[in-house]
């Protein structure tokens, strides 16, 4: 029986080394071949630029230098221009008027230096050498400082934002400003690369929280957006939405306010439509504004290029010009009312910052008479191309007026439209059409109502004779 020795199976071959002398035969036959292909390489491109290289923009592999040197001299340096971009803000600035110029010479030169002491590596690895360039220091830090205002977010505490046509309230975000070292850097790396764009550097300016009663603010807002306010044009009433009138609002602090050109905005777009021009547009604004402020709903008679328009100023005399405000608001939101001297739109009022037909004052009672013997320390007047309007009468109303229990808004309407009248050319108009009914609103009716009850808007009859006066 023959015996099966297992080791035989188990058992490993030695392994065969390749004889020390072989490795270094190929090893030298591959550093040969090498340095075969690098000569073939230099010689291939001698005085020329590597295969794969680019100088800024221009690809110039396989090009003669003194080829390159002819492109970069064609390179025009005033059509070099950067976008720079950060967040949804832009901005395009060309690279001489930051002071950037490009040295051509030293471009070319820069492209020679370059060039690896292994060519074949051109082969492989493609290479962007970037043009030199210089920087006049002064010019570029005056232009950084103009681009640092168009880069600037303000930090924001927390604030009310509409969003998806409500008032909410918002968390704080941070600001940044232009990091201007690095923007320095970047600029000048971008234009030796020809880059058409640029992400600008910025430093986070942290938010701090401000004071206001956010939630209070947002009940204001919201309860502002239910303002019933209607439009009306040619005929037409158009009543804005709680979401459009939402949407007229801007950012103003921690808080929104009405955008005087967003509701210029909505206003052209309504009448538009309807086929007018809007021609009082900017009263409108203003009266919507006021009438937003206070949560008073009011139609606004929207006029159209054929109005015959009258322009009116306001001043003050004795009383601080702080006041004023009101007083503009609550003119635009009479005028444009249809029940006031418009006229169905024939008359239309524009308040301007001068070169008015005339002057609405807001004036302390001791400042009345110094505009002329026909006003007092106690009521409202005109005299010539000056309404004015006593403060006291503004701030308290009358006596008789308070007995009625109605409130300063409304009697508001009535020296405005009283006045005004007079500046249309209405005398004052003692007489009552029958007891119990509504007194011309040219009555002088804090004085006596002569049987009649308080009016605070023109009666027909006295539009009629408005009508014969035009």
């Amino acid at each position: 029986m023959n015996i099966i020795d297992h080791r035989q199976f188990t058992r490993r071959k030695p392994h065969r080394r390749l004889p020390q002398k072989r490795l270094v035969y190929i090893g030298a036959a591959v550093v040969g071949g090498l340095l075969v292909l690098n000569g073939i390489m230099a010689i291939m491109y001698a005085g020329k630029a590597l295969p794969g290289y680019r100088l800024g923009n221009l690809s110039v592999g396989g090009k003669k230098y003194s080829t390159i040197e002819a492109l970069v001299n064609e390179q025009n340096e005033s059509a070099l221009k950067l976008t720079l971009q950060k967040d949804a803000t832009s901005r395009v600035v060309m690279a001489k008027d930051m002071g950037i110029t490009i040295d051509k010479q030293a471009s070319a030169a820069q492209l020679k230096h370059a060039r690896p002491v292994l060519p074949m590596v051109g082969w492989f690895v493609s290479r962007q050498v970037p043009l030199v360039v210089h920087t006049d220091e002064a010019t570029f830090k005056a232009k950084s400082e103009e681009i640092a205002t168009v880069f600037l977010k303000q930090p924001q505490p927390r604030h009310i934002a509409f969003v998806a046509g409500e008032f909410k309230i918002a968390d704080a975000e941070n600001g940044y400003k232009l990091d201007k070292t690095a923007f320095q850097t970047a600029f000048q790396k971008a234009v030796g690369k020809q880059r058409m764009g640029l992400q600008v550097p910025t430093v986070s300016i942290a938010s701090e929280d401000g004071p206001a009663d956010l939630p209070a603010e947002q009940a204001k807002l919201t309860a502002q957006t239910a303002t019933k306010l209607v439009f009306q044009i040619n005929g037409t009433k158009v009543a804005p939405t709680k979401e459009e009138i939402g949407s007229w609002y801007s950012q103003s602090g921690q808080t929104m306010m009405p955008d005087t050109a967003k509701v210029q905005a909505y206003v052209v777009n309504v009448a538009t439509k309807q086929g007018s021009s809007a021609s009082n547009r900017s009263d409108i604004a203003i009266a919507a504004k006021y009438l937003l402020g206070r949560k008073l709903g009011q139609t606004l008679l929207v006029t159209g290029q054929g109005a015959r328009m009258h322009t009116y100023c306001t001043a003050t005399r004795g009383v601080s010009a702080d006041e004023v405000s009101d007083l503009v608001g609550k003119l635009a939101a009479t005028y444009a009312d249809p029940r006031g001297w418009t006229d169905n739109g024939r008359i239309a009022f524009q308040y301007a910052e001068n070169g008015c037909d005339y002057t609405v004052w807001l004036a302390s009672p001791a400042n009345m008479t110094s505009f002329g013997a026909i006003c007092d320390s106690y009521y409202n007047c005109q005299v010539g191309n000056n309404v004015i309007v006593n403060n006291d009468r503004w701030l308290y109303a009358t006596e008789a007026w308070n007995k009625t229990s109605q409130d300063l808004e409304t009697y508001r309407l009535l020296i405005i439209n009283h006045e005004t009248g007079h500046r249309l050319g209405f005398r004052d108009n003692p007489v009552c059409p029958g007891v119990g009914t509504p007194a011309p609103v040219m009555m002088q009716q804090s004085i006596s109502l002569e049987g009649c009850t308080f009016n605070t808007w023109p009666l027909a009859s006295e539009l009629s004779v408005l009508e014969s006066m035009l």
